[in-house]
């Protein structure tokens, strides 16, 4: 295994698609870092090979899409949420949007798919969920609204700010600040963060 070859001898890429047991944190613990600065899982796993490990591989021959860049992320959930087929007609939920178990939506709320909202999510006060938007479990959502990003599982976005094209980890905060006028904004956000704009 080469990681990041200038001349590649195959055709073939890793697609990080891992699972290991344990031995493979013996094979981690020698390596060094490379001439890119960083410690490479690559190496690790051709340690293992070389030490005679069980390494298996499976070619993937269908879609795939490199997610290494957060527009690479982003890309990749549109291409998710356009395979929706529950298609909604309604004043609250327009589109084909899929919505987990418990998840309560106020009247004044809106949600324009494509889009897909987990289980137990709180949606309200005149919050706005658009195309393209993935929203985690237990997630509550209020007066934002949120376009073209993904929303990880116990995070709260009460805002009055528009939220586009955006990654906002788990457990995070998006909260107003009482003097920012509402704009667009974008964001990549670390889990357990917390947040006033």
């Amino acid at each position: 295994m080469i990681e990041k070859p200038k001349e590649p001898p195959s055709d073939l890429a890793v697609t990080g698609i891992y699972f290991f047991s344990p031995v493979i944190y013996y094979h981690i613990n020698k390596l060094k870092p490379s001439k890119r600065g960083e410690y490479e899982i690559t190496e690790a796993i051709q340690s293992l090979i070389n030490a005679g490990g069980n390494v298996g591989y499976e070619i993937i021959t269908g879609w795939w899409k490199d997610t290494g860049t957060v527009d690479d992320i982003l890309a990749a959930n549109r291409l998710v949420l356009e395979r929706i087929d529950h298609d909604f007609d309604n004043k609250n939920i327009q589109g084909k949007v899929s919505i987990g178990k418990d998840t309560r939506i106020s009247d004044d709320s809106l949600i324009r798919g494509p889009a897909v909202i987990g289980d137990n999510v709180l949606i309200e006060g005149n919050a706005y969920i658009g195309p393209f938007t993935s929203v985690g479990d237990n997630s509550v959502i209020r007066r934002a609204s949120v376009e073209n990003s993904i929303v990880m599982k116990n995070s709260v976005l009460d805002t009055d700010n528009i939220i586009v094209d955006s990654i906002i980890g788990e457990n995070t905060k998006v909260m107003s600040s009482i003097n920012l006028k509402p704009v667009g904004k974008r964001m990549i956000v670390g889990e357990n963060s917390i947040i006033y704009i």
